[in-house]
């Protein structure tokens, strides 16, 4: 086998996996610092009048520090693919995706749908990805049938 073919069935797999990591580190930034949370307030005055206005506070405003441990654990997850990747196991490809689409379809009516995009590439990943030493029979004429 050509040293172009091994590279470029290395080099998909494993820019699936770190467009994955690096799309789920920009969901936990942009859910950590991004207004996320909308609200009105109303105030009562002591004249009778009502003095309305809005505001906005991020995950981190609303909730502590202590979300942002939360929001490193998908990409944790996603760069677990990523070494998966990189040593072409499959195992250590595929679990990674089913948690990260698994965790984003359970939690998609809040935080999860930031990281569909991340989960979707780790699963092209995970499709892609061969095991060292494996070929695909159609692709190399000289393997026996």
């Amino acid at each position: 086998m050509q040293e172009s073919q091994v590279n470029r069935r290395m080099t998909l797999p494993v820019g699936a996996a770190l467009a994955g990591v690096l799309m789920a580190a920009a969901a936990g930034l942009v859910l950590a610092f991004i207004p996320v949370y909308q609200g009105v307030s109303e105030t009562a005055t002591s004249s009778g009048g009502v003095v309305s206005g809005t505001y906005g506070a991020t995950l981190l405003e609303q909730n502590g520090a202590w979300v942002l441990l939360l929001l490193c654990l998908p990409v944790t997850v996603a760069a677990i693919g990523l070494v998966g990747a990189a040593r072409r196991n499959r195992l250590l490809v595929w679990a990674p995706a089913a948690v990260l689409l698994g965790f984003s379809l359970l939690a998609g009516f809040s935080i999860g749908l930031f990281y569909v995009p991340a989960a979707v590439a780790l699963l092209l990943a995970a499709v892609t990805v061969q095991r060292s030493g494996e070929t695909r029979r159609r692709s190399d004429p000289t393997s026996p049938r």
